[in-house]
């Protein structure tokens, strides 16, 4: 596993995930824009000092993302959902109400959607130029 820090100013930190990199990261979350653990299934629990996140991005699939209730998360602190998920336990899952929030992401068929759009867009204009020289404009 590993945990990406991102401070407010400069370039995002990648370290290997431990206990105490995650305990020392929580601990900064004053100074941070957020952090990430992620696994290499496509996993990922990630905070930002005012919400709690666990997302599964497996390629081809749209992506799944859960919210844990704030005021739970305010209440126990968002470190024993990271510690864990670091030790692959699920344990996390029960230690907040979550609530499923992917439709407040894109699809993968509007991703796709999207890039066939602009794609279509940039033919056209091309596709205009082309014209407008035969003609001689």
């Amino acid at each position: 596993m590993e945990l990406q820090i991102q401070p407010e100013n400069g370039k995002a930190r990648i370290v290997g995930a431990t206990p105490e990199a995650i305990e020392s990261a929580l601990r900064e979350m004053d100074t941070l824009r957020f952090i990430i653990c992620s696994d290499d299934s496509g996993r990922y629990m990630q905070d930002n000092g005012k919400v709690l996140e666990y997302g599964e991005n497996v390629e081809g699939q749209d992506t799944k993302l859960y919210r844990a209730s704030t005021g739970s998360v305010r209440l126990h602190g968002a470190r024993p959902a990271f510690l864990s998920f670091l030790e692959g336990t699920d344990e996390w899952r029960d230690l907040y109400p979550w609530q499923d929030v992917s439709g407040e992401l894109p699809t993968v068929w509007g991703q796709r959607l999207r890039i066939a759009a602009v794609v279509a867009v940039i033919l056209a204009v091309l596709w205009l130029f082309w014209l407008l020289r035969k003609l001689g404009v």
